[in-house]
Parts: C-alpha cells; structure tokens; sequence
C-alpha cells in the first residue's frame, strides 16, 4: 500500500533467520554461503569478521597465559583463530568465552598441541575461581552449631562456585605457578596424575595439590551429598584419610556451601 503505481514487484527477502544463519556461517569462515552477494557488502563484513575474531583471540590470551607463553605469539594466534572459527562466541559479552578451549585443544592430533593441555586447564580454573560469583558459604560456626545438635554429618553440602578442580595426566602445576609469576617452565613434566583445587579466597586465588582421599570428598561434595557420603567415599579410596583437620581446612577456606536436601 506504500508504493507508487508504475513500480516494479520487488523480491520476497529471506526470511531474517536466513539471514543470521548465512551470517554466522561467515563468521565461521564459510565463504561459500555469501558467494552470491555484493562484493561491497562481503567487504563490509569481512571487517566485521576481523574484528570479531580479533577480540576474541585477545580474550584468549588473556584468560589463557601460561598457554600463550608456552606456544608463542604466532602459535597462539593460529591456535585461537582455530578454535574462535570451531566455536564462534554465542554470548554478547566475551567474560567467559573460551571455557572450552582446554577441551578443544586436547581433542587436537598435532604433536606440540598435548603439553599445553594441563596449563590451559589449569588457567581455565583460575579464571572460574576468579570471577565467579559470591555467595555465602557453609561456615566453621554453622557447622559447630550442627554438630551440638548431632546433625552435622546428615548436612547436604556442595562445592562453592569459586572452587575449581582439575584432573590432569601430568605434574605440571609447579611449572604453571613459574609462568603466572613470569618465571621460566622446567622444561620437562613429570608423567603422573595430579589433580589439583583452585579456589578464591578474599579476592585471592588459592591452590594446592589434592590427594586421592581429598580429591574423592571435594568431587562428591562438586555433586552435593551429606558430609557423611563424601567421607565414607574419601575413605572407601584411603584408608588413612584424615577426615577432621581436612573438613575444618575447607571450612576455614570457605570451600563448601550448604545445600538443599535432596529428594529421595
């Protein structure tokens, strides 16, 4: 009803989901799904895409250090376009883009990619435990106050969110403090499991090895179960688990959170 008579009929355009499919196909590197539009318009989005993934490399070094250090500038480059053109951000801030980027290395055959694995796991949990958010934590008092009552190993807990737990093939947690402080790598990993727990702890990020009985209470405690669950489970894979000054260290640390039961 808006056109004037004499006009020609215009094209139906594509439906917008069409249009944000093709979009993102060429964010995604697929030049093909764009070969028919104007060059004018290719170019325009071709400063999109450069910038796009410029930012999001960016992002990955800095959420990524020790990574970008061990690779080299160049290397990291080519391995972060790699991984932004597999997986594209598909949140509007870039906070925490790149979760799965220790993933996405490992799942990689070139042969300099597997000793970068454990640091970007290790990195990935420092920025977990950094900025995840507050909430209040399952306390030495309110854990006294359930003891008095004889309820304390019925309580439900749960890993606080600032608490991350890695589970790497190798020793590489000396070697990764070395690079965050700006020291040099040892150069040679020891070939054992080490499974280590990063957690904030006022605005500071904490760290430690974790054996298997410690280890065993923290991931059933990641799943929420009674305390008495998690220490039967840390004893179940040692026997020399000592549980009391292990539960009033995390206590203290703030590692745990109270949560609700769970239905039966």
């Amino acid at each position: 009803m808006f056109s004037r008579g004499g006009d020609r009929p215009r094209r139906a355009a594509p439906p917008v989901s069409a249009f944000y499919a093709e979009f993102d196909a060429y964010l995604r590197g697929e030049r093909e799904r764009v070969a028919g539009v104007d060059d004018q318009h290719v170019g325009r989005l071709r400063v999109y895409r450069n910038g796009s993934i410029r930012s999001c490399t960016e992002v990955l070094r800095s959420n990524y250090p020790t990574v970008a250090d061990l690779a080299g500038g160049a290397r990291m480059t080519e391995l972060a376009v790699g991984f932004v053109s597999a997986r594209p951000p598909i949140e509007a801030h870039l906070t925490s883009y790149g979760r799965d980027f220790p993933a996405w290395l490992a799942s990689l055959a070139e042969p300099d990619v597997p000793p970068l694995v454990p640091f970007a796991r290790l990195d990935r949990g420092w920025t977990t435990a950094y900025f995840a958010r507050d909430e209040a934590g399952f306390s030495p008092a309110r854990a006294g106050r359930l003891a008095a009552e004889g309820i304390l190993e019925e309580c439900v807990v749960r890993l606080a969110q600032h608490v991350a737990l890695i589970d790497n093939d190798c020793a590489a947690l000396d070697d990764w403090v070395a690079l965050r402080d700006g020291g040099s790598p040892s150069g040679a990993l020891v070939d054992r499991r080490q499974r280590v727990a990063l957690w904030r702890e006022q605005d500071e990020i904490r760290f430690r090895e974790v054996e298997p009985g410690e280890w065993t209470f923290l991931r059933a405690a990641q799943r929420g179960v009674p305390l008495i669950e998690a220490g039967e489970a840390a004893v179940a894979v040692d026997s020399e688990f000592d549980l009391g000054p292990f539960f009033a260290g995390i206590l203290e640390a703030g590692l745990l959170c109270e949560a609700e039961q769970r239905e039966a």
